[in-house]
């Protein structure tokens, strides 16, 4: 074999080496991505791992927001126990569970006026999230990192908590049919 074909050999058999490595490693990539999604969606998994947000019956930092429909949303002006979700549109498991806390917002007494929602981003399915929970929430449009979400120190999607009229956290989860219902007064 002449010494140019010996080298044309030895690249194939080189970019043959180098394809097997890659198909590799983006399989393990994969499989990574479908454990990763699959524990955002195990509830007890995340709860177990980390808390979500700010620690049970910690207060909740001092935050002064305004909701799509323009009302003031604040620690402040919080009166009587107030359901809180915090959504991002790049969150599979904030998208799955959406229906589930506007079935819960449904029946919170006091209705939207004690239920707020912070959704990180508008664009996109953001948008779509927002929709979905102006006529049961009060709605916090949010780049990252803001205010609320700064006050709530909120670690994972979807993030949910009861908090009382000081702000205080009562209950809190990382899927909303773990917090306790509440009462009609």
């Amino acid at each position: 074999m002449p010494a140019s074909g010996f080298g044309v050999v030895a690249i194939g058999l080189a970019c043959l080496v180098n394809l097997a490595i890659t198909l590799v490693v983006v399989r393990r990539l994969r499989e990574l991505g479908r454990h990763l999604g699959h524990r955002s969606h195990d509830v007890d998994a995340v709860d177990d791992a980390m808390e979500v947000m700010t620690p049970h019956d910690d207060l909740v930092g001092e935050f002064s927001v305004t909701a799509t429909t323009g009302e003031a949303v604040s620690r402040a002006g919080l009166s009587g126990v107030t359901l809180v979700g915090f959504f991002s549109p790049s969150c599979v498991a904030c998208k799955d569970k959406l229906s589930d806390f506007v079935r819960r917002a449904k029946r919170v007494p006091g209705g939207r006026a004690q239920v707020v929602a912070s959704v990180m981003g508008l664009s996109g399915p953001g948008a779509d999230m927002v929709a979905a929970l102006e006529p049961v929430a009060r709605v916090v449009v949010e780049p990252d990192l803001d205010p609320m979400f700064m006050a709530f120190e909120v670690r994972t999607f979807p993030a949910y908590c009861l908090l009382d009229e000081s702000g205080r956290v009562v209950a809190k989860a990382s899927d909303v049919q773990k917090l306790p219902e509440l009462a009609a007064a």
